[in-house]
């Protein structure tokens, strides 16, 4: 919709979002991006959205696999405690070895001195803690299980830190998506499970805080940024797969289970590949993501705020924006038609030329202009000054000579 209503002549595309989770995204992308499932109008998928890693075997099957960060987001342990309430110093406190340990089953109950110990003001049950994770191969669980591997030696042998749904534990209930997982934590008494902070959120949701040392950090997106700004500004390696781990941030103030949410295109597939594709939509599909990735007025970084989530770092949208537009193609050729550059021309009199040609050059070198220049000398006394953008062929405006 903000697309849509910001860039009328470029954004009057309809979008829909299937969820599906993050293996079936990549699994319906991987597979072929035409889908009928019997039950709906066949749908050509444009891209897909994961939380996990693509494999070698994707990259394998399908070698013009791509993926682009957009956006970063926590993931949290989501819990019920009756009686709980939340406020000032209501906090539950877990440690992130504590979590890896209640997830591999050496921890299980609530009142375990460990769990006691840092939070002394609440008071814990008797009571088993009965867990939920997922059932479908996901991304949220990739992100939690790296970072709980990451937390503990023993987490990472036992369970591991695939996307998978092996947890080695029998007294586990497993659901369907985030919603399913943050429904079945909503209803059932003493319950302890993870989501994606926005779904917490949305649910209304407790989530347990983390104790790093003696200081105690909270989900939030500013919590996320400290873990972009410790891990993930370098994306990308010699095969230009722009990925990165930003779990198991090591400062204070960074939230520790989070991770970058991806956008998964093939990005120069034969026509006969995507069936009900074409060049004006992949070109759509481009513009989009360049607009996305700009965030005009700071759109996208409030909507991703509002929703739990962190914008990319500028350097690392820098650096993705014209790796996507240079990558997509139809045919061969890259889908994205250059933006069109405008001609500013200022004239006026001599003795402001050498100033303004020093000006010019240094904005033409900023990366944001993108714009030419140039002064002209009037030598008859009048101080003109208008501005021209060549571009749309022939837009003038006329400001009046500033007063002596």
């Amino acid at each position: 919709f903000a697309y849509s209503f910001l860039h009328p002549t470029t954004g009057g595309v309809d979008i829909s979002y299937h969820s599906v989770g993050s293996s079936a995204g990549k699994r319906w992308i991987v597979d072929g991006s035409r889908r009928c499932d019997g039950a709906r109008p066949c749908v050509t998928l444009d891209w897909a959205a994961s939380d996990s890693l693509l494999t070698e075997s994707d990259y394998a099957a399908q070698p013009d696999l791509q993926m682009f960060p957009t956006l970063a987001g926590a993931v949290v342990p989501i819990f019920n405690l009756p009686n709980h309430t939340e406020g000032e110093g209501q906090d539950l406190l877990l440690t992130p070895t504590l979590v890896s340990k209640i997830f591999r089953g050496a921890v299980t109950r609530w009142d375990h001195p460990e769990i006691v110990s840092i939070n002394p003001l609440l008071a814990l049950p008797a009571e088993r803690i009965l867990l939920c994770v997922r059932a479908d191969g996901s991304g949220t669980t990739e992100i939690f299980k790296k970072a709980l591997s990451a937390f503990e030696q023993e987490f990472k042998e036992q369970v591991g830190a695939d996307s998978g749904t092996r947890w080695g534990l029998a007294n586990v209930t497993r659901r369907r998506l985030n919603s399913g997982v943050a429904t079945y934590v909503a209803h059932t008494p003493y319950s302890l499970g993870y989501s994606v902070l926005a779904e917490a959120e949305s649910a209304g949701l407790p989530f347990a805080a983390l104790l790093k040392g003696d200081h105690r950090v909270r989900a939030s997106p500013t919590s996320v940024a400290y873990a972009l700004a410790e891990l993930g500004l370098e994306i990308g390696n010699e095969r230009e797969v722009l990925t990165a781990d930003v779990h198991n941030a090591l400062g204070l103030m960074a939230w520790p289970i989070c991770g970058y949410t991806y956008l998964v295109m093939r990005t120069n597939p034969l026509p006969a590949e995507v069936p009900g594709s074409s060049l004006e939509t992949r070109r759509a599909v481009v513009y989009f993501w360049r607009w996305f990735y700009t965030h005009p007025q700071g759109v996208v970084a409030r909507l991703a705020a509002k929703n739990g989530f962190a914008p990319l770092p500028p350097i690392v949208s820098e650096k993705v924006l014209p790796f996507l537009l240079k990558s997509i193609r139809w045919q061969g050729v890259p889908v994205a038609l250059p933006e069109p550059k405008p001609s500013l021309t200022v004239v006026g009199p001599v003795w402001l030329s050498s100033a303004f040609e020093q000006l010019g050059i240094i904005y033409e070198q900023d990366p944001h202009s993108n714009a030419e220049t140039s002064y002209a000398v009037v030598k008859d006394g009048k101080q003109e000054l208008f501005w021209r953008c060549s571009a749309r062929a022939a837009s003038r405006a006329r400001r009046p000579p500033p007063r002596a």
